[in-house]
């Protein structure tokens, strides 16, 4: 029995009885990656099937130990903050045809479908391509619904399921689990649209602060401005790099709806339907409550995320204070960059957020001096051997170590070949297969790059 995408996130099938019942075949990790690469092939999505090929995180099964593990992720709302809606006589944002039409075509090659099944590609193949007659009564009446979710208008007795999703996760590499929610395709069409209203009117807001949301290439804009600052950085001053603990999962729904009132008041009343109630996530035969922060896989839960927590980063006195979605990198001198943490954990507080001490990381040229507090619980490094984002702060250590990370995982991707049938094997070669992570290294560093870069390509010629 050859074996499909869907059994990927099977029930355990550590118990026999499961396996007999389900007619779940047994398979070993290289059958599954090669199940994964052949169904995004099949969908067209090259570059989602080399990113497989590359990666090490692993699907965990769907048990009682998953459940429980993806229940601390997935929180309560604390008792003491319950969710109201907001009113607002704001007149609601109405989306028009075209844009629907274009959301619908701008869903990556292969995208999953929700509980439901319903996949963007089937609109797209069924009525909108290859049937004029029917398309444009289609989009006619697609458009009206989703002008309806962006009104704040859902029966309650649906509005919990359609804002829910699917569950999956996947083991990282360093052991952690990472949650995957695959959400109906009309919210997440919604959303797309409500996005594309939001992000020009909040660009401004965000400005030289926030890069994570609306600013194309942000990613590499805030490794080249850090570096820059690393460069010039005198005696006595520091960089740190902040993380959260399960933001997107433990932010206040209140504060996030607050946040878009008071800035985006014209999707209020689709955020109210989307966050104001908690939701259903199925997690194969059971269900988890989603009751506290931004959805993950909500096209629009970056925005969301990014609104209240720009209130804190526009209070900070720093030189330098960058943030890109949930990583914050503050720099200057040691004192003022330690009242800033202090000022970020006080405020996110109030938020629902927290630093995880254990994961932030101190940069300075004086490994050895003696850091104020809260700096002196962060571990330590210097700007020679400095990450951010995956990319590499200095052309020395942290250059090299990047470059050789990328380089092992071409190897792992071009081992895990012999796995896959000969033909996807052959589209992935003459789609010149590379590490996904490469190309930002690359777009992030220095010419010096391209010694190690070489190699790379010399890992690629003697395959």
């Amino acid at each position: 029995m050859p074996l499909k995408i869907d059994d990927l996130f099977a029930p355990d099938t550590s118990n026999p009885k499961t396996t007999a019942q389900t007619g779940v075949p047994r398979c070993n990790d290289q059958e599954i990656i090669a199940a994964a690469v052949s169904s995004k092939l099949e969908d067209g999505n090259i570059k989602a099937a080399v990113r497989i090929l590359c990666s090490e995180d692993k699907p965990v099964p769907i048990n009682l130990d998953s459940l429980n593990e993806l229940n601390s992720k997935h929180p309560s709302q604390p008792l003491d903050r319950p969710i109201t809606p907001i009113e607002t006589s704001v007149t609601p944002f109405q989306t028009s045809e075209e844009e629907v039409r274009k959301h619908i075509h701008s869903f990556p090659a292969g995208s999953s479908g929700g509980p439901d099944g319903l996949r963007p590609q089937h609109l797209l193949e069924q009525f909108l391509t290859n049937c004029k007659e029917t398309g444009p009564e289609l989009i006619s009446a697609i458009t009206n619904l989703v002008n309806l979710l962006l009104a704040g208008t859902c029966p309650n007795e649906v509005r919990s399921t359609l804002f829910g999703g699917t569950l999956f996760a996947l083991r990282k590499k360093s052991g952690g689990l990472r949650p995957i929610v695959i959400g109906y395709f009309w919210r997440r069409l919604s959303s797309k649209c409500a996005n594309t209203f939001a992000l020009p009117r909040v660009s401004t807001y965000f400005a030289h602060k926030q890069v994570g949301v609306g600013v194309p290439g942000g990613c590499e804009a805030a490794v080249h401005t850090v570096r820059r600052f690393l460069s010039s950085m005198q005696e006595g001053s520091v960089v740190v790099k902040l993380d959260f603990s399960n933001a997107f999962n433990s932010l206040y729904r209140d504060r996030m709806l607050s946040s878009v009132s008071d800035t985006l008041p014209e999707l209020l009343p689709y955020c109210n339907l989307a966050y104001a109630e908690t939701s259903d996530l199925k997690f194969g035969r059971f269900s988890l409550r989603s009751e506290v922060g931004p959805q993950q896989g909500d096209p629009l839960g970056p925005l969301l995320f990014c609104l209240p927590l720009q209130v804190t980063l526009l209070n900070l006195q720093s030189p330098l204070v960058l943030g890109y979605l949930d990583d914050l990198t503050l720099g200057g001198a040691a004192a003022g960059v330690a009242a800033d943490v202090e000022t970020i954990e006080r405020e996110c507080r109030e938020l629902g957020l927290s630093l995880n001490h254990a994961k932030c990381e101190l940069i300075t040229h004086s490994v050895d001096a003696i850091s104020p507090e809260p700096l002196n619980r962060f571990s330590v490094t210097t700007p020679e051997k400095a990450v951010l984002l995956g990319a590499p702060l200095s052309t020395l250590d942290a250059l090299t170590a990047c470059l050789e990370t990328r380089c092992s995982e071409l190897s792992l991707a071009l081992s895990r070949l012999v796995s896959v049938t000969k033909h996807d094997a052959l589209i992935l070669l003459r789609c010149s297969l590379s590490s996904p992570k490469l190309m930002h290294v690359l777009r992030c560093g220095d010419s010096v790059v391209l010694v190690l870069a070489i190699h790379f390509l010399n890992i690629m010629t003697h395959f």
